[in-house]
């Protein structure tokens, strides 16, 4: 792309008052300019509509025919008119009428952030945390609190931004709850065994606990039995903490490997087709799974029968470490 720069006379653009000799020195540096841009094979009607010459003055997210695009506000440098261009890859330019469309606000929170930073440095592979570390750089997490405190979903949000936000929110303030009490053998050691009814909380303008975001929030507003595998209880039974956040990019990917990961876990769950022994989450949440044998064998690797007998397995309360 050949980028021609045009020179003009502020008072010119600005619609100001000029005296005759200013007046002349602008038409002299437009004409100059597009006395350039010919020599150089552009046209001047080209210099004038070519979206490619105008100078951008802002990009930004609008809603067009119910989708977010991202697009630019361009500005003529001859005619001062501004334009606003759909940034698409690969595409031809798109002129849109800007009184058709929205704005969309951008989402502050980046949970690839501090709370990403947390999880990536004190959380394993395996899901462990390292408590005791964590206990040291108290920081960090006062900073991650802070940052969802800060940025509570708002309306505008889409369905997976909300529910990805809700789960990094659980399991960030239940590693928070450990921290705080820390060293302790098991998160049922807290808050004398009601550790998820302790409001210690504050989003949204509440003061929550635990189980007012897993059932008063997403389990009452999200109606997706997957996040019985995303949320963690900080122990040993409960589904492996990832060392990532989550996102609205990323949501749907790991809920589906997060719950093939859990049932097909030896540790978790013994499969067979006619005996399987299964985690009590299958029990205590069974009015989100529906029929279980049914919702086990969409991602179990070995096949239930129908009239399978099932068996709950005793439930490790030791800590996540």
């Amino acid at each position: 792309m050949r980028i021609i720069t045009l020179t003009f006379s502020l008072l010119l653009l600005f619609g100001c008052s000029e005296s005759p000799k200013e007046t002349a020195n602008s038409n002299n540096e437009e004409t100059s300019a597009i006395d350039k841009a010919k020599a150089e094979g552009i046209s001047e009607t080209q210099i004038k509509g070519d979206p490619e010459i105008q100078e951008i003055i802002e990009t930004k997210v609008i809603t067009k025919d119910g989708k977010k695009v991202t697009v630019q506000k361009k500005v003529n440098p001859i005619s001062g008119k501004t334009e606003l261009i759909e940034v698409a890859p690969d595409a031809p330019t798109v002129t849109i009428d800007e009184s058709k469309t929205t704005e969309t606000k951008m989402i502050k929170v980046d949970f690839s952030e501090v709370y990403g930073q947390i999880l990536s440095n004190f959380v394993s592979s395996s899901g462990n945390v390292n408590y005791p570390a964590l206990k040291t750089n108290r920081q960090m997490l006062s900073q991650a609190t802070q940052h969802f405190e800060e940025n509570p979903p708002e309306a505008s949000w889409s369905k997976n931004e909300k529910l990805a936000y809700w789960i990094n929110a659980y399991n960030l303030y239940t590693i928070e709850l450990v921290v705080d009490n820390y060293p302790v053998k098991s998160i049922k050691d807290i808050a004398g065994g009601k550790p998820w009814d302790k409001k210690f909380i504050k989003l949204d303008g509440k003061t929550l606990s635990l189980n007012d975001i897993e059932n008063g929030i997403i389990r009452k507003d999200f109606n997706e039995p997957r996040i019985h595998f995303a949320v963690n209880c900080a122990s040993i039974s409960c589904p492996k903490l990832l060392n990532k956040a989550y996102t609205a990019g990323n949501l749907n990917s790991l809920l589906e490997s997060q719950t093939k990961r859990f049932i097909n876990d030896n540790s978790m769950n013994m499969i067979s087709a006619t005996k399987p022994e299964i985690s009590n989450i299958f029990d205590w949440y069974k009015v989100d799974f529906g029929n279980v044998i049914t919702f086990l064998n969409k991602y179990s690797d070995t096949e239930i029968e129908s009239s399978a007998k099932i068996s709950y397995k005793e439930y490790n309360w030791n800590l996540n470490k």
